[in-house]
């Protein structure tokens, strides 16, 4: 599989260039969505940051919302303007919850550190940060920024079980597939809660049993973090399956063998 992106750091500060403007001290950043997307967020506000530095098949966005040519001026919003937009939907659609992420939030940290630390102040919302994990392997001011807020969990989005599958999946070079996990690193050493980092684990490409194995990477960082993990699958999308299908990806059948928790209906991973 043909690797689009040759340096996922690179690309983020060329997107960075695109995807955010500093007026009076300010970094705004563009979203071209702020608003609840049922499919994806659930219960919760989604803030879509526009701009990523993965080209991952199987994304849902259109490919214009994670690789822009251009912005509009309309999409770039200050921290504070994000939040009140935030705290608004979440009041109209009755919502506890917020999720930050979309493109790659840590693009543009500034801005989204400075978000987080409003929301945090001036609402009761439940706040999620999803990210791929790449800018804050090498970026340690990111995890200890997080160590200094209170409610924010941090999704870590594990794409792949191998380095091969991972450059499949991702377009990116096999070297970047261990650098999700030395972020969960950074965060542990910080002083985050492992209760606070949750692995999301894509599980429709490969056997379950190589899955199954990055329990034992989750358990050299912390052993605590194999209860967190949780699973992602595909979401059937007409412009998702063309993706893979042009790609050569298949799904492999549900239920993907793993057992299934009937009270709640989420896998058991580990």
């Amino acid at each position: 599989m043909k690797v689009l992106v040759e340096d996922p750091l690179r690309e983020a500060e060329r997107i960075e260039g695109m995807v955010t403007r500093r007026r009076g001290g300010t970094l705004l950043r563009a979203y071209f969505m702020i608003g609840y997307n049922k499919p994806y967020t659930g219960k919760a506000v989604l803030a879509g940051m526009t701009g990523c530095n993965m080209r991952c098949i199987y994304c849902m966005w259109p490919p214009r919302n994670l690789r822009p040519r251009r912005v509009r001026e309309e999409s770039l919003l200050t921290p504070r303007q994000a939040a009140e937009k935030i705290i608004a939907a979440a009041k109209e659609n009755n919502l506890s919850a917020a999720k930050i992420g979309g493109g790659e939030p840590t693009i543009g940290w500034e801005h989204t550190i400075s978000l987080i630390r409003i929301l945090e102040e001036e609402s009761s919302l439940n706040l999620v940060l999803e990210t791929n994990g790449i800018i804050p392997a090498v970026r340690g001011d990111i995890a200890e920024d997080i160590s200094t807020t209170r409610r924010l969990v941090v999704r870590v989005s594990i794409k792949a079980a191998t380095p091969e599958m991972f450059q499949k999946i991702t377009r990116v070079p096999s070297a970047y597939f261990d650098y999700p996990f030395r972020f969960m690193e950074r965060l542990v050493d910080s002083g985050v809660e492992p209760s606070r980092i949750k692995p999301v684990i894509m599980i429709s490409f490969e056997d379950p049993r190589v899955v199954a194995r990055l329990g034992e990477r989750l358990a050299e960082i912390d052993y605590r973090l194999i209860r967190n993990a949780e699973p992602e699958i595909v979401l059937a999308y007409p412009d998702t399956l063309r993706r893979m299908k042009r790609y050569g990806r298949r799904l492999r059948p549900s239920p993907f063998d793993y057992p299934w928790d009937e009270e709640d209906r989420y896998m058991t991973l580990f």
